[in-house]
């Protein structure tokens, strides 16, 4: 299938993707019901009527529902809560440091989760076993649980206290991973069926302050007896706990190629919205094109409509450059079927730049999101760096 066949596939491939949410199941009212909840809602009617749970697992479906709630509920209400509040007793009660040490390292608890923009963008830009998320979230429950683990082992006595600050930060900085890749995922399920995202959030939050909660209660006792680092055990196996959910896929994330092959539907569909709203006129043959100078921002509009062979220009001279804007759409099928002359079929059609196969299969860099995202990957690795130098400064001051 050469490009100008292909375009006329990718518009209606993008009308098609887009209208997915509404078409794919619906209610007496007309409301998008997800598979899984039509079925739960035929057995058991009452849990539509659940406040904020009902209405989150009818929009998203009950296995992401269960996972996110427990995840949040188990990880960053509970396990995080309990090392956070038993900093205090671990360090003046069982190491027997002074006031002012505690002081200087207790911020350090605190700390992962202030580099967790590095690894959101470190996952987006490398997929790891075809998931940019699920194996991700999977190795940071697993060795952050096994850092509280070993936190919670360290002999009582004062040279303790600065590698336990070492293990509690990248025990922090596992649950700082699970929260964010979980954000990067629902946000994408909220785009795509944006009326329930309230009720998600909502439900989010409520199991994390029931974990909270829990956390509160079991710490007072256990430190008044002398004894935080019953608690510490209790958060490690929290955290290794949830790395269930992901290791069945609970999340229901898409592999990383359906993934980007998605975004450049969304985008396409997007700019033909966005051409429409201007009032530009539609490409010769139904093709899409390219829009240069930055009209999907507002900026200007173009004068002309562009033909296929300058769609196909404009997009190789701007992986060329690795420069777009908004407004510019790369809709580009694999570059060697072109240079060896051979034609793709047409279920092999690829939308947008495919991932880059590395290590042996074990990664797939997306090229394309991160030159679009650079800035971002440099400053989250500055940022990152002045965090670790804050770490050692403090740890060794």
């Amino acid at each position: 299938m050469s490009y100008k066949e292909a375009a006329p596939k990718r518009e209606k491939d993008a009308a098609g993707a887009a209208a997915v949410p509404e078409a794919a199941a619906a209610g007496n009212d007309g409301k998008y019901i997800h598979p899984e909840a039509a079925s739960l809602f035929a057995r058991c009617p009452w849990v539509r009527r659940v406040p904020v749970f009902g209405e989150a697992v009818e929009g998203y479906g009950l296995k992401f529902i269960v996972a996110l709630g427990a995840s949040n509920l188990l990880c960053k209400g509970v396990a995080d809560q309990i090392l956070y509040g038993q900093t205090y007793a671990m360090m003046i009660d069982r190491y027997g440091i002074d006031v002012a040490r505690y002081q200087r390292l207790s911020s350090i608890s605190t700390m992962g989760w202030s580099i967790k923009a590095f690894t959101a963008m470190l996952c987006d830009g490398f997929a790891f076993l075809g998931y940019t998320k699920r194996w991700y979230m999977f190795i940071s429950c697993v060795g952050g649980g096994a850092f509280a683990l070993i936190y919670g082992l360290l002999p009582a006595k004062e040279a303790s206290a600065n590698v336990a600050c070492a293990f509690i930060f990248l025990s922090s900085w596992g649950k700082a991973n699970v929260d964010i890749l979980s954000q990067g995922h629902y946000s994408r399920l909220m785009r795509q069926n944006p009326k329930p995202g309230p009720a998600l959030v909502s439900w989010m939050w409520f199991c994390i302050m029931i974990g909270s909660l829990i956390a509160t209660v079991m710490n007072g006792p256990l430190a008044d007896a002398g004894k935080p680092q019953i608690s510490i055990f209790v958060s490690a196996a929290l955290q290794a706990i949830t790395c269930v959910f992901y290791l069945f896929n609970w999340y229901g994330e898409k592999k990383n190629r359906v993934l980007r092959s998605e975004d450049a539907l969304f985008i396409l569909e997007e700019t033909r919205k966005e051409r429409e709203r201007l009032g530009l006129e539609g490409v010769n043959n139904g093709t899409a094109g390219a829009q240069h100078g930055g009209a999907a921002k507002g900026k200007r509009s173009p004068q002309r409509s562009h033909s296929d062979e300058g769609v196909e220009g404009a997009v190789r001279d701007a992986l060329n450059d690795g420069q777009r804007d908004n407004g510019e759409l790369v809709q580009d099928v694999y570059d060697d079927a072109y240079d060896d002359g051979e034609e793709v079929a047409e279920g092999e059609v690829y939308y947008g730049k495919p991932p880059v196969p590395c290590l042996f299969g074990l990664f797939e860099a997306n090229t394309e999101v991160i030159s679009k995202n650079w800035k971002i990957f440099v400053y989250s690795v500055v940022m990152t760096c002045a965090v670790i130098a804050m770490l050692c400064c403090n740890i060794l001051a």
